[in-house]
């Protein structure tokens, strides 16, 4: 299966941990893209994208709205441990 590390972290963060679930996802706006030359390789592609932890989903769901709006057909989230 090929993969690709299309997406990258723009900005750094302030940690997650204490914030609720709408601070959380206006914290991380913004702070992904896909990085350059990698828009091929997610577009009109179904994608997986892999997170180690999932608390609220805030991260996943940032990323996937990234991946979606530079051309993935689709996005699953695969999470490793449940947080």
């Amino acid at each position: 299966m090929p993969w690709a590390n299309a997406l990258k972290r723009g900005r750094n963060t302030e940690t997650q941990t204490r914030f609720s679930r709408k601070k959380r996802l206006q914290n991380l706006r913004g702070a992904f893209y896909v990085r350059g030359g990698q828009s091929s390789s997610i577009t009109d592609k179904k994608i997986i994208l892999v997170d180690d932890v999932l608390t609220t989903g805030s991260t996943a769901n940032e990323c996937s709205r990234i991946l979606l709006e530079n051309g993935a057909s689709e996005v699953a989230v695969l999470t490793l441990i449940r947080g």
